[in-house]
């Protein structure tokens, strides 16, 4: 009996800390925690460039200035457009302009900027 009540404790245990490794954070928290894995960061798209055959990507910025210090840009690869292109999204730049994401995966510096790269779709949900 006190074994089962042990494996009851530790799998509620392992829930809680499954449910508490992945954090919810608004844009601007998120652009402060480079190197973090695991992040769901809510961010409206304020910004787009379309650098896709200068740097091979398309970037989505939650700040319209998007050297403010407080934006996360988003780093769309050429994989996770075209699997947007799959999706009907053919100007991913246009289309989310202006809409509030969801989006999932971990924040890193890359010339001094807050970038969470997208190298699939099901990375951004569109929340309205």
């Amino acid at each position: 009996m006190s074994a089962q009540i042990a494996i009851a404790v530790m799998f509620l245990l392992s829930c809680c800390i499954d449910a508490k490794a992945w954090q919810r954070l608004t844009s601007k928290a998120a652009s402060k925690r480079l190197g973090k894995a695991n992040l769901d960061v809510r961010m409206t798209v304020q910004h787009s460039q379309d650098a896709l055959a200068s740097d091979g990507a398309l970037y989505l910025d939650s700040e319209a200035d998007n050297t403010a210090q407080d934006n996360l840009r988003l780093s769309l690869t050429a994989d996770a457009l075209a699997q947007l292109t799959e999706r009907g999204i053919v100007n991913p730049a246009r289309y989310f302009m202006g809409k509030q994401l969801e989006v999932h995966g971990a924040v890193m510096q890359l010339d001094g900027r807050a970038v969470l790269p997208i190298t699939h779709a099901d990375q951004i949900v569109e929340l309205r």
